[in-house]
């Protein structure tokens, strides 16, 4: 996932209407090899035009430590990055094998999000850091009844969501 916003709209407390994050889908075309992949084609091409154009503030990659579109976008990074880690298992042969190429990138990385403890001990037995844990999922009986915060609605802040965006992400199409 790549989040973005216009350069000065993090900056500024008051924000001018318009001037907020604003961003859009980035589809990622499944492949025989894997969802994601970063072999789709064309795939990188459109990650890197899109990253090129210098309106994002943030990037936040979800695992970024595994080959996919996370991963270049994190090699790829001149801007300050979040990302999150799901995986959880005793070991990742993966990441130890992998550990002297993808150490540099990852210490880019300036939050760290784990979304279980089990999550947080896998990333950081390979690449050690300080890493919130913050579970998945969103309380929808808290928010249900909620509504907008009127000082917020002009900004009408966008998402830029790099994965694909299906019913199994919890996302549903615009359409």
């Amino acid at each position: 996932m790549v989040a973005g916003a216009q350069r000065s709209s993090l900056r500024r407390r008051s924000r001018s209407p318009g001037s907020g994050p604003r961003a859009g889908p980035f589809p990622c075309p499944r492949t025989a090899r894997s969802p994601g992949s970063p072999s789709a084609p064309g795939a990188r091409r459109r990650l890197d035009e899109r990253l090129s154009r210098g309106d994002l503030d943030l990037l936040h990659l979800h695992e970024p430590a595994i080959p996919s579109l996370s991963l270049l976008a994190l090699r790829g990074a001149r801007l300050p990055v979040v990302a999150t880690f799901h995986a959880s298992a005793e070991r990742s042969l993966g990441y130890a094998a992998a550990r002297p190429f993808l150490a540099r990138f990852v210490e880019r990385i300036g939050v760290r999000i784990a979304v279980s403890a089990a999550a947080r001990s896998l990333i950081a037995r390979y690449f050690p850091g300080d890493y919130d844990v913050i579970p998945n999922g969103v309380p929808v009986a808290r928010f249900a009844a909620s509504l907008p915060d009127p000082d917020l609605q002009h900004l009408k802040p966008y998402v830029l969501f790099v994965g694909r965006p299906e019913a199994a992400q919890g996302l549903r199409r615009a359409g």
